[in-house]
């Protein structure tokens, strides 16, 4: 009876993992987490450190399923302990957690331990030789390290990452590494090469039909037209973009709503009206500096000079 009830509870564990990847994937994020949370329970229980190990990937798999601006403490501890419990003789499985791990802890002041972690897990990717592994982790490792003095370094790395992921087939891998490099040209100045990468995704996105890119689309529409002045086309195109991310719960949406709409006001000379909007949005992220910054400048469009030079003057003191 005990080997019966041993088996009962790993199928459990098997279905729980099963069913918690399938509610993330189909955008029912808190769903997804708490299954696999429950999951987690079991997999102590039965003291199974790799389905533990599955669990704590699948919590938040890749980039679209943590929110901007936000530490999640809890996958920060699960993806802890399912990397201490991960035996040195499994390169694969402990390279994807450090990856991950480094991923997780980007919203928060740890760069030496994430650089520490991105060295790890490219080792133990080179010792263990795959390209999906070494695809997985040259693409987490951009985002973990990511900072505005290193275009030139994380130029590199997309090259890499993106030949990794072409090769190995890896479709989610792709589409953060498309969606990077937009930013990145954008970045640079170079709108051709924006638009290229864009194209790109664009294509992913609706080939996979994943419900986390297809939103990301109209996001990316949004801001090209802001960046050509075509304005009168961004609020309808912005809502339509909040109401998409909204329906797959993606709590990204209303951060990127908020910037398609501030930044919009701003160019339509009423900064003033979006003050307290941007306020809100920085007591709301504080760990994105951006906010603030655009504050100042909304003070400045507002005509409030002697505000935004407080501001600014604020946020130098802060570092």
């Amino acid at each position: 009876m005990p080997q019966a009830a041993e088996t009962d509870q790993a199928t459990e564990l098997a279905v729980l993992l099963d069913l918690g990847l399938s509610q993330i994937s189909a955008g029912e994020r808190e769903a997804g987490k708490n299954t696999l949370l429950t999951a987690a329970e079991r997999a102590r229980e039965l003291g199974s450190t790799s389905e533990l190990g599955s669990v704590a990937l699948n919590l938040a798999p890749g980039l679209f399923a943590i929110e901007t601006g936000v530490y999640d403490p809890t996958l920060v501890g699960l993806l802890r302990e399912a990397l201490a419990q991960t035996s040195p003789s499994e390169p694969k499985r402990r390279a994807l957690l450090s990856a991950r791990l480094a991923l997780a802890l980007y919203w928060s002041d740890t760069f030496d331990e994430r650089a520490r972690l991105c060295d790890e897990a490219r080792a133990q990717a080179l010792r263990l030789g795959t390209d999906d592994v070494l695809a997985a982790v040259e693409t987490a490792n951009i985002f973990a390290l990511l900072r505005p003095d290193n275009l030139e370094e994380r130029s590199a790395q997309s090259e890499r990452a993106l030949e990794l992921c072409q090769r190995s087939g890896d479709h989610h891998g792709l589409l953060l590494v498309r969606l990077l490099r937009a930013a990145m040209f954008w970045e640079s100045c170079d709108t051709a090469a924006a638009r290229f990468e864009i194209d790109a995704f664009k294509q992913l996105a609706e080939a996979s039909q994943a419900p986390q890119a297809l939103w990301i689309v109209q996001a990316q529409q949004a801001c090209q037209l802001l960046l050509d002045g075509r304005l009168s086309q961004v609020e309808q195109l912005a809502g339509a973009c909040l109401f998409a991310g909204q329906r797959v719960h993606d709590h990204n949406a209303l951060l990127t709503f908020g910037i398609h709409l501030t930044l919009l006001r701003i160019e339509q000379d009423r900064a003033a009206e979006v003050l307290d909007v941007i306020r809100d949005y920085a007591a709301r992220y504080p760990r994105i500096a951006g906010w603030r910054v655009l504050y100042g400048y909304a003070l400045s469009r507002a005509g409030r000079r002697e505000d935004c030079v407080r501001e600014y003057e604020s946020l130098k003191r802060a570092g």
